[in-house]
């Protein structure tokens, strides 16, 4: 079964997944393809490198695509913020903190709220790895901007802090308009469905 996806979904939901699809289907094997660019995950769907992709919705009107799940946009903090005790992290902070950001065309939801804000704040780091990211907030290096998803990755001493202000992606599971998907394509479809579907 041949897979996209994109970092957050790979380090957080991919590994569950296969783990309880291959308890319940054993020696099945994957391909899983990763890219941060969610126009790219569409063209291997369309193109057939890929049975199934992750993707953020609304997608392409060719792609048959099933909801998952919302990820909301959160700020992500040194431990020693002077605003770690607060309920939220206020939008307007932004353009006082050193802000180290996903670089653009790896993550349009970002730009887009950070497009939307009064005074858009300019990053002072442009990275292109949430992990690297999250490794330079714990280093206290400044703060960033990430998906909720992504505050799974329990392995980073940062602090997740909600936004005044909401902003969200909705992800899902697409394939190919029409296609014929293999059987184990169309049980590891269902099965992503039926585990994180709401």
């Amino acid at each position: 079964v041949r897979v996209a996806t994109f970092t957050s979904v790979a380090d957080q939901w991919v590994p569950t997944l296969l783990t309880g699809f291959q308890q319940l289907y054993p020696g099945i094997e994957f391909d899983l393809m990763n890219s941060e660019r969610y126009a790219e995950i569409e063209e291997w769907i369309r193109a057939g490198k890929v049975d199934c992709g992750f993707v953020s919705l609304p997608t392409v009107t060719d792609l048959d695509a099933v909801f998952l799940q919302r990820d909301m946009l959160m700020a992500v903090l040194p431990q020693d913020h002077p605003l770690i005790g607060s309920a939220v992290f206020p939008v307007e902070q932004l353009c006082e903190e050193r802000l180290i950001a996903l670089k653009e065309d790896a993550d349009y939801e970002i730009g887009r709220f950070l497009d939307a804000l009064p005074n858009r704040p300019k990053p002072l780091y442009q990275v292109s790895s949430d992990h690297t990211i999250l490794s330079m907030v714990e280093s206290g290096l400044g703060v960033s901007i990430m998906h909720s998803l992504g505050a799974r990755a329990d392995r980073y001493q940062v602090t997740w802090k909600p936004f005044d202000v909401h902003q969200y992606r909705d992800i899902g599971i697409a394939t190919a308009k029409g296609a014929r998907l293999s059987g184990a394509a169309r049980l590891f479809v269902e099965h992503v469905c039926k585990a994180l579907g709401t």
